[in-house]
C-alpha cells in the first residue's frame, strides 16, 4: 500500500478501497482531514488541494481533484476540479467538468454533466443537467427551497465570432446579493445568454429564450427567440456593440471587486486560514482573467478601427473605439489598484462592520439570515459604494462611454 494513503487510513480519512485511489505526491496529508471520504476511482493532486471532514469525493464515480479546496460536508459526484473553491454544503453531480476560477457557495449545486469556468454560484444558486456555464456569477434566492437556478441543457455563450472572451454575464449583483434577501434568478432550460449581459433578480427567462439583451429591472418574465430568417454578409472584427461589451465588462469586474472586499471583511471570520486564502486568490485570479479578455478584445478592436477607416464610414463608432483603445491601460492600471486596496469606501465599510454581529456559535448562512435591515442596509451601501466609485472613475477616464450604473 502506498505510504501516503497508509498515513491517510491512520489520521481517520475514510478510504474503502485503499489500491484504486491515487495520490499524488504534492499532496499535504495535513490538508486532508479525518472523515473526508475518499471513494474507489479518486485522484489527488497538487499542494493546494484541502478536503475537509465530511467531504465525500467520488461519490457516483471516479473523480480528479487538482488543487482544489472543499470546505465541510462537500460532494464531489464524478468527474475533473481544479483550482476552485467549493464552501460547506455544496454539491456537484456525476461527470462535472470544474476548472479553474469558480467558487460553489454554500449549498450551492450543479447536477450531472456540467461545465464550468471562472464561475460564481452564491449560497443555494443551482445548476441543472447537461448545463455549459462559464464566464458567469449567478447571486439571489433566499434559501434552498427559493434559489436561483438554471434549468438543463442551458449554455453561456462565451465566445463570440470576433474570437474573444470578454463575456462574463452577471446575474443579480454582489451588493445585495450577499444578503441573502432577493429574489431568486430562474433561467429556463434549453436556453441560453449571449454575454457579456446583466439580469436583475427575480427575473424568469422561459424555456428555449436565447437572452441578446440586458434586463435591469427586476421580476420580470422574459421570452426571447428569433421569428425570422436571416441571411447575410458577416464582417468580424467591427464590433458594433462595443459600449455594452465594455459597460458589463466593468461593471462585472467592478462588482469582483466588492466580492473580494466582502471575503476580506465578513468572510474571513468564517473561513479557516487556507480556505480563506485560496479563496482571495481565486477571486484575484477571476479578476485578472477579466482583465486579460479585455486586453485581447481591445487588440481586436484597434483592427476593427482599420477596417472601419478604409470603408470610410461610421465615424461616431471610430470614434468611440480609438477612446477606448487610447485608454485600456489606463482602465486596467486603475482596476488592479483597485483590486490591491484594503481600504475602499473604509468609512462606510467600518459603519457597517461596527454594527455587524459575528456569532461564534452561527454559520455564516445563519448570521446573514440574522442580520437586522438596518444592517443590512448598511452593508449594502458599503459595497454598492464601491462598486459606484470603480465606474465612476472608469467612466471619468472613457468619457465618451456611459458605463456607469
Amino acid at each position: 500500500m502506498d505510504k501516503i494513503i497508509e498515513k491517510l487510513i491512520k489520521k481517520g480519512v475514510l478510504i474503502e478501497n485503499p489500491y484504486s485511489i491515487i495520490i499524488d505526491k504534492t499532496i499535504d496529508i495535513n490538508n486532508i482531514e479525518p472523515g473526508a471520504v475518499l471513494n474507489q476511482g479518486t485522484r489527488l493532486s497538487g499542494e493546494n488541494t484541502y478536503i475537509s471532514k465530511g467531504c465525500i469525493v467520488g461519490k457516483e464515480g471516479p473523480a480528479s481533484i487538482e488543487n482544489c479546496v472543499a470546505a465541510k460536508n462537500c460532494i464531489f459526484g464524478s468527474g475533473y476540479f481544479s483550482g476552485s473553491v467549493f464552501l460547506e454544503g455544496s454539491k456537484t453531480g456525476s461527470n462535472a467538468h470544474v476548472r479553474k476560477g469558480c467558487i460553489l457557495e454554500e449549498k450551492s449545486s450543479i447536477a450531472h454533466t456540467c461545465g464550468i469556468k471562472q464561475t460564481i454560484l452564491f449560497p443555494y444558486a443551482t445548476l441543472g443537467s447537461l448545463i455549459n456555464f462559464c464566464d458567469c456569477m449567478l447571486t439571489g434566492g433566499t434559501s434552498s427551497k427559493n434559489h436561483s437556478e438554471v434549468g438543463s441543457s442551458f449554455i453561456h455563450f462565451n465566445f463570440t465570432p470576433n474570437q474573444d472572451k470578454a463575456t462574463p454575464s452577471l446575474m443579480g449583483n454582489v451588493f445585495e446579493g450577499v444578503f441573502l434577501n432577493k429574489p431568486p434568478v430562474f433561467l429556463g432550460g434549453q436556453g441560453g445568454i449571449i454575454g457579456p449581459l446583466r439580469i436583475s433578480f427575480g427575473c424568469t427567462s422561459a424555456a428555449g429564450s436565447i437572452l441578446r439583451r440586458d434586463e435591469l429591472r427586476e421580476n420580470r418574465l422574459v421570452f426571447e427567440n428569433l421569428h425570422k430568417n436571416l441571411n447575410t454578409d458577416v464582417k468580424t472584427g467591427i464590433y458594433l456593440s462595443l459600449n455594452k461589451i465594455l459597460k458589463n465588462n466593468l461593471f462585472y469586474i467592478s462588482n469582483l471587486i466588492a466580492f473580494k472586499n466582502w471575503y476580506m471583511f465578513v468572510r474571513k471570520n468564517f473561513l479557516n486560514e487556507k480556505i480563506y486564502d485560496f479563496s482571495i486568490l481565486t477571486i484575484n485570479d477571476a479578476i485578472k482573467e477579466r482583465v486579460n479578455q479585455l486586453k485581447k478584445l481591445s487588440d481586436k478592436v484597434q483592427s476593427g478601427i482599420e477596417i472601419l477607416k478604409k470603408e470610410g464610414k461610421n465615424s461616431r463608432l471610430i470614434e468611440l473605439k480609438e477612446n477606448y483603445c487610447e485608454n485600456a491601460s489606463k482602465i486596467f492600471d486603475l482596476i488592479f489598484k483597485f483590486m490591491e486596496s484594503e481600504n475602499l469606501c473604509s468609512k462606510e465599510r467600518d459603519d457597517f462592520l461596527e454594527n455587524f454581529e459575528n456569532k461564534s456559535d452561527l454559520s455564516y448562512l445563519e448570521t446573514i439570515h440574522s442580520m437586522s435591515e438596518t444592517n443590512i442596509n448598511s452593508g449594502s451601501l458599503w459595497l454598492n459604494k464601491i462598486i459606484f466609485t470603480i465606474t465612476e472613475e472608469m467612466a471619468l477616464i472613457l468619457k465618451k462611454f456611459d458605463i456607469r450604473e
